[in-house]
């Protein structure tokens, strides 16, 4: 093959879009169990909310006043004036154990970790923090 026909075919080759290959997507886990016991207790231990976009929101247990747990995959946990709104799937485990302040993290999650997820496992697809104001206008409607 001579050099003219090569860099054409070269040429050819560099034109044409590469293929896209979307990255490999690692599940990660909706919530995290508190990992070892307290020497003090729970209280120092807080509940650490973690947002996709790298912001984190930490919360301390002793001001945890209610938990609402909606059916429809969707808990309220009201911290005085603060209230804060996970919304997802598989979330009973989670109910059961905040209600023991046994979970050190929640994380929310992207699209593509929930459909690698198995349908049984936990996935959180927002967090919201509302005021409690909101709350309560939204229960009126």
């Amino acid at each position: 093959m001579n050099d003219k026909h090569r860099s054409a075919a070269v040429a050819a080759m560099l034109g044409k879009p590469r293929p896209r290959y979307e990255p490999e997507v690692e599940a990660r886990e909706a919530f995290d169990d508190v990992r070892a016991p307290r020497v003090r207790g729970r209280e120092g231990l807080m509940l650490d909310l973690r947002w996709v976009n790298g912001c984190a929101t930490a919360f301390t247990y002793t001001v945890l006043e209610r938990v609402e747990f909606f059916p429809s995959d969707r808990l309220r946990l009201f911290f005085g004036a603060d209230v804060v709104q996970i919304e997802g799937r598989n979330l009973g485990e989670l109910y059961e154990r905040l209600l023991a302040h046994r979970v050190e993290s929640i994380q929310e999650g992207r699209a593509a970790e929930a459909r690698s997820k198995p349908p049984e496992a936990a996935h959180i697809d927002s967090l919201k923090l509302l005021h409690r104001k909101e709350i309560d206008d939204d229960d009126e409607d």
